[in-house]
Order: structure tokens, then sequence, then C-alpha cells
């Protein structure tokens, strides 16, 4: 009887280690490097914007790039709240089913998709408050709630980012803006998990001039994959697994007024 438990627990515990053998094991703690260029044109109760956004992936080989670039328009229906419509053409973007199964390494590679240009679909509305309760009352806070459809995909999620912003003053004009935000992405049609991507992170925004300013943010970022077609075509089973990375950001903001 002993022998036949010692069976089947060995049984079991090779299969166990065959099945983790089948779960991608993404590197973790590595370092992206991301930068944008954005503008912001106030019109009365509009603004107009338009950003150039770059990314590039973990240095280790083989290096990896996503581009985009978003326009749309935000309007302010009270004081205290914006809505807006965006789109954005992007190329590199990584996937579920952009994870490979590499059957002779008994690994996953990535699919190649620096070519591949996707069109996202956006809305947003974000309400703001003041928070005069605290010292100096230069806080605000703010909640973006945006979602966005990839027409490439049909994917859809739901975004939601509370932010927190201290505004230094120097002569009742702004100076340096510092913000704590965290950045939730929900998937509403697509992976396994409850949520998809998520990332807290510290930027300092330096007001170079009334109209320019200069932007530097460092995030920790979760991003949860989930089983690809690849993996269930390969038949090694299903995976739920989390990558996790950091991102620097470096910015130029310019908000001219008509």
């Amino acid at each position: 009887m002993k022998t036949v438990a010692l069976m089947i627990a060995l049984a079991a515990s090779t299969a166990a280690g065959a099945y983790a053998q089948h779960i991608p094991q993404f590197p973790q703690g590595q370092l992206e490097m991301q930068s944008r260029a954005q503008v912001v044109a106030n019109a009365g109760s509009w603004d107009i914007l338009a950003e150039l956004y770059g990314k590039l992936y973990s240095p280790a080989a083989p290096l990896s790039s996503f581009e985009s670039v978003t326009v749309g328009t935000y309007y302010r229906v009270i004081p205290n709240l914006k809505v807006g419509a965006l789109a954005r053409l992007q190329a590199g973007a990584r996937h579920d089913d952009d994870v490979l199964a590499d059957i002779p390494s008994n690994d996953f590679v990535w699919a190649d998709t620096s070519g591949r240009l996707e069109g996202v679909l956006m809305l947003d509305a974000s309400p703001r408050f003041q928070l005069k309760f605290l010292p100096t009352g230069n806080w605000v806070f703010m909640l973006k709630n945006r979602l966005e459809y990839n027409t490439w995909n049909g994917q859809l999620s739901a975004m939601t980012r509370p932010e927190l912003t201290w505004f230094w003053l120097r002569d009742r004009d702004p100076f340096l803006n510092l913000s704590f935000s965290w950045e939730v992405y929900f998937p509403l049609n697509f992976g396994s998990s409850i949520v998809y991507e998520n990332y807290p992170y510290l930027t300092g925004l330096w007001h170079a001039t009334a109209q320019l300013g200069i932007e530097l943010s460092a995030a920790y970022k979760t991003t949860v994959w989930s089983t690809s077609d690849s993996w269930v075509s390969a038949s090694w089973g299903s995976y739920t697994t989390e990558q996790r990375s950091w991102v620097v950001s470096l910015g130029v903001v310019y908000t001219p007024s008509f």
C-alpha cells in the first residue's frame, strides 16, 4: 500500500513539475523607458490634445518598442468635471495571444508586433476637487475614468486612476507639481483576471515657463498575462501569471491658450 501511495505521489509531483514548465516565466524587475511629447491647447471650455509616445521594453534581447499617436478633445462640463473623446494609433502593443509557445525550447517567445498597427478609441470622464483642508490648501484630487476599445482585436477595458497632486506656487504662478497616482486597468471581455494591469507612480512636473512643462515619473508596474491561443494549441494547459517591471518616463507638455 505504501508503495502504491509513493508511486501516486511521485506521478503527481512529476505531472506538477511538467505543468510548471509550461507556465511562461517572464523576467521580473526589468526596466522600461518611455517618453512623451504632449500638446494641450485650451480654448475656453475646450481642450485639444495631441500626443506622441514611445517606449522601450527591457534592454535584454530582443529589444522591443511601442509607439503611439493620440489625438482628441476634452470639454469642461462643470468647473469640476471634464469629459473627453480620444483616438490612438499604436504599434508594438503586446496582448495575451502574443505569447507564443516555442515547443523546441519548451518556453515562450514574443510575437513580432513592431509593424502591427492598432486603433484604440477612448472615452474619458475626469472629476477633480481642490482639498483646501490639507496643509497649504494647494492640493487637488482627480479621479480619471476611461473606457478603451481596441478596434484591432475587439478588446474592451476600463481604466481608473486616482491622483493626488500638490502644487508649489511662486508668486501665485505654478512652479512644480508633485503627484501620486495609481492606475488600474480592468479587462471587460478578455483575460482571466479581474485586474489586467496596475501601477502606482510618482510624477514631478516642472513649469519651465507658463506654457511649457518638463515631466519625470517613476512607476512599478504589474501586468497579469492569461493563457494564449498558442499555448492551448500546444496542449500546454492554461495559466495566469504576473510580470513586474520598473518604468521611468520623461515628458514634455506644452499648454498654449487661445
